[in-house]
């Protein structure tokens, strides 16, 4: 990340005691765990570290299951073990990974099969992408790479064609670019608001009714813009556009428990007794 000219504190680490400490501190719950800056090649592993740490703290954290949506064929495998292998609550993806968009056509076989799980699928950037005028290329591109994608997958009837899968784009979905066809489809994606809280709740409301808004913190990304304090002044963003738009607090905060039905289970039960 350092040669794609994010600011990376040459001290980071990170640690499951450190990030639920956190959520302690900031009175969160549960954390949904995905790794979008992994390459394909490391995914697995990266998905099997993560249900590791879920099967150690499942009241705590809920698993996203990367997949390395480059190969299609891949996905189909990594979709199946994440289910039965690692019981994960959803997934997670690039929306654009190696060239190649969610919206291409050589996934549809991915997204029907999505579609047939109901699954809940979170696209994220990739912070891996070049720099750009010698600034973190995923950085600049956020907004406009997540409306070539959603735009695209518009145009392709995406949306339509699998209206059963969960779709939740991160920063707020990059902003909308909308007319009445746009505004059709996109009504059925969910935007998490890491990183574009103050500016984009309210954007994010009016497209798409409050309830398809969840939190996001971009906690644990390795560069100094995402850290504890930022992550703070998210959620005190929030708590602001709850009280102007005369929701209950917490409203926000507390939608993610739709998407996770399951995750939100074991954080009541206390137990990941049913998979042991």
């Amino acid at each position: 990340m350092r040669e794609n000219k994010f600011l990376i504190d040459p001290n980071f680490s990170w640690s499951i005691d450190k990030t639920l400490a956190t959520m302690d501190a900031h009175e969160i719950q549960m954390g949904m765990l995905g790794c979008p800056v992994v390459p394909s090649s490391q995914i697995r592993e990266a998905n099997i570290y993560g249900a590791e740490l879920v099967r150690q703290h499942p009241t705590r954290l809920g698993l996203l299951c990367g997949l390395p949506t480059d190969d299609a064929e891949a996905c189909l495998r990594e979709i199946e073990f994440g289910r039965d292998e690692l019981h994960c609550d959803g997934f997670w993806v690039n929306p654009i990974r190696n060239g190649v968009k969610l919206s291409d056509p050589s996934l549809d076989a991915v997204w029907a099969r999505l579609d047939e799980l109901k699954a809940v699928v979170w696209a994220h950037p990739d912070p891996n992408d070049p720099s750009v005028d010698g600034r973190p290329g995923a950085l600049m591109e956020v907004t406009y790479e997540m409306q070539r994608v959603i735009i695209d997958q518009v145009y392709r009837k995406h949306f339509l064609r699998f209206p059963r899968v969960r779709h939740v784009y991160a920063n707020c979905a990059g902003g909308f670019l909308a007319n009445e066809e746009i505004e059709e489809q996109v009504q059925k994606l969910w935007v998490d608001i890491a990183a574009a809280a103050e500016d984009g709740i309210g954007v994010s409301v009016r497209h798409l009714g409050a309830e398809r808004v969840v939190f996001g913190s971009d906690t644990g990304a390795p560069c100094m813009c995402m850290n504890v304090e930022t992550m703070e002044v998210n959620r005190q963003a929030m708590l602001k556009w709850e009280r102007e738009l005369g929701m209950e607090k917490g409203t926000i905060g507390m939608n993610g428990w739709q998407l996770f039905p399951e995750a939100a289970a074991r954080a009541v039960r206390g137990s990941y007794s049913e998979l042991e």
